[in-house]
């Protein structure tokens, strides 16, 4: 079983990927979202799919676990991080892979 991911800002990083899991795959992707702040480090994604007129580019990454085990392993990370305050949210959107120009079913946290 495989669960994908929307990676961008840090979490693009492969030593911060490799915590989640040393076994992943990963795919240069982008996803349409309505606004991205980049200094605030806030996203914004409409419901109404025709809203998000803006592409953020990431990664796409496969991870060989369960959606449950990754977002554990995502906690922990975040306990560790500096921001230990920060609400997040997790969202599934759908993902284009510039590698291989397929769409892809993804969780995105922002």
């Amino acid at each position: 079983m495989y669960t994908n991911f929307f990676f961008y800002k840090h979490m693009k990083d492969p030593y911060m990927i490799s915590q989640i899991s040393p076994f992943y795959q990963t795919k240069n992707g982008q996803v349409n979202i309505k606004n991205y702040n980049c200094l605030k480090d806030e996203l914004e994604i409409d419901s109404n799919e025709q809203k998000n007129n803006y592409k953020l580019n990431g990664k796409i990454i496969s991870f060989n676990l369960n959606l449950q085990d990754c977002l554990q392993k995502l906690n922990y990370l975040n306990l560790e991080s500096h921001n230990k305050k920060k609400k997040y949210y997790v969202d599934r959107i759908s993902a284009f892979s510039i590698d291989d120009q397929q769409y892809y079913q993804t969780y995105i946290i922002y």
